[in-house]
C-alpha cells in the first residue's frame, strides 16, 4: 500500500539513498570517526526522537560510550564546513537550477528555554508574537520548477 506516493520499496531504498548522499561529503572530514559522528547526527535529525540533542542521539545510535566523543565532535572536532556548504550548493544547483527560479530570504525565530543556546536572548519572537527568550535566524532559499532547497543560513546574534 502506498501512502502519499511512498510504498514499501521506496522506504527500503531510503537508507541506501541517504548513505549515498552523505558519502558525497566524506572529504570534508579529517578522520573516519568524524564522518561516522557526522552521519549519525544527520540521521538523528531525520529520526523520531523527541529530543534532538547529543546525549539521546549517541545513546540511540552508538551506545553510552559514544556520548562524550559525540560531544567532542560537535564542540571541537575540525571539519571543513565551508567546503561542505560549497559541495551542497553545487549539488543543489545541478539538480534544481532554473533561470525562472526564485531566491527567498526568510527570518525565523525559535523559542528557547534557559541560556545555553548560542544567540538566545530576550528579543522579538515572531512565532510567539511577543518578546521572549529565543534564537533568530535568517535563511536564504531557492525554489524553481525542478525543486527547492536551502542555500545558506545565519544565526542572528543580539548585540548583548
Amino acid at each position: 500500500m502506498a501512502i502519499i506516493g511512498v510504498n514499501a520499496e521506496t522506504v527500503e531504498q531510503l537508507g541506501s539513498a541517504l548513505d549515498e548522499y552523505l558519502a558525497y561529503f566524506q572529504e570534508c572530514y579529517q578522520r573516519s570517526e568524524q564522518r561516522q559522528h557526522g552521519e549519525t547526527f544527520v540521521k538523528d535529525l531525520l529520526s523520531d526522537l523527541d529530543r534532538k540533542s547529543i546525549e539521546p542521539i549517541a545513546l540511540r545510535y552508538q551506545g553510552e560510550e559514544a556520548v562524550r566523543p559525540m560531544q567532542f565532535f560537535l564542540q571541537r572536532s575540525p571539519w571543513d564546513e565551508p567546503k561542505m556548504l560549497r559541495l551542497y550548493q553545487q549539488r543543489l544547483a545541478s539538480v534544481v537550477n532554473n533561470p525562472n527560479g526564485m531566491i527567498t530570504v526568510d527570518g525565523s525565530d525559535f523559542p528557547k528555554k534557559g541560556s545555553h543556546s548560542v544567540g538566545a536572548g530576550r528579543q522579538h519572537c515572531g512565532i510567539l508574537g511577543k518578546t521572549d527568550n529565543c534564537q533568530a535566524g535568517v535563511f536564504i532559499g531557492y525554489s524553481g520548477a525542478q525543486g527547492y532547497g536551502l542555500l545558506d543560513r545565519r544565526l542572528y546574534l543580539p548585540h548583548k
